[in-house]
């Protein structure tokens, strides 16, 4: 027996719904009121729970753009009996659920680009960002609520007054514990930044979100704790980075950063910092 998961009407409007999370994979067993979907819209995240218990199986994927009542996924109680049910959709069916996620818009646009006869009409495609060389701790589809918030969020600080706040801390335990520093190392004076720089780091790896950047239509949250440290020159102000810090001793820190401010002012410092 199939059953059908389909977009709930939850007062949302029909042309902001997107599919931000598939907990499950194909074919994986479920159990009836388990989360198997989560959509969101520009104001609200959903969860959507299994009719039924069986064998999931998605119509959609994450990102896609769904509308009130529209196939997410089927419970199947085989796979056989799944691809039976995905033979049956009309071709009618599948080409207009293309159009309401916009995939068909998508292949056409990639269609006429490759198929025009002018190579000068060909418009010029950006080259995907190299991410190769880098330490990726997880990847966030920037999409729904958090895409909503961001641009808000980037108006008001174009279009708004700036408020800066300062706020007071209390240092007398880090006041002693870098007092015992010194009596331990004498020939390093480690400073209040040389240990903040630590705590930063430690900070980064329990809230990865903090330590993300927007790539394209992704947060992605980096697994590399790296952090800039300020440094005033009559010149104006440079900020070389002392990289991997949660892999150093707060005395190789120490000493890292020194080593940086004696170099800050030099034209020839390596670019990695």
């Amino acid at each position: 027996m199939i059953t059908e998961i389909r977009v709930p009407k939850l007062g949302m409007t029909q042309s902001d719904i997107t599919v931000v999370e598939l907990p499950r994979k194909d074919g994986e067993v479920v159990e009836n009121d388990e989360v198997v979907v989560v959509i969101e819209t520009s104001k609200v995240s959903y969860e959507v729970k299994a009719p039924a218990s069986g064998m999931i199986f998605y119509l959609k994927k994450v990102k896609d753009k769904v509308n009130i009542g529209e196939r997410l996924a089927v419970v199947a109680h085989s796979k056989e009996e799944f691809e039976e049910y995905k033979a049956g959709l009309s071709v009618e069916t599948e080409v207009r659920a293309k159009f309401m996620s916009g995939e068909a818009e998508e292949e056409v646009g990639v269609r006429l680009f490759f198929e025009g006869e002018e190579e000068e009409e060909k418009t010029p495609i950006s080259p995907a960002l190299d991410l190769s060389d880098r330490k990726i701790l997880k990847r966030i589809p920037f999409i729904g609520m958090r895409r909503t918030i961001a641009d808000n969020l980037v108006s008001s600080l174009q279009t708004g007054a700036q408020l800066t706040i300062v706020s007071e801390t209390d240092m007398t335990e880090m006041a002693r514990y870098r007092e015992l520093l010194l009596l331990d190392h004498p020939d390093i004076r480690i400073t209040f930044v040389d240990i903040l720089v630590i705590i930063l780091a430690f900070a980064l790896k329990e809230f990865p979100i903090i330590n993300s950047s927007v790539v394209r239509d992704e947060i992605i949250c980096w697994d590399e704790y790296h952090i800039g440290v300020a440094m005033a020159l009559d010149e104006g102000l440079v900020v070389p980075v002392v990289r991997d810090v949660d892999k150093k001793r707060l005395v190789q820190d120490s000493r890292e950063i020194k080593k940086l401010a004696k170099n800050a002012g030099n034209p020839e410092l390596p670019p990695e910092h």
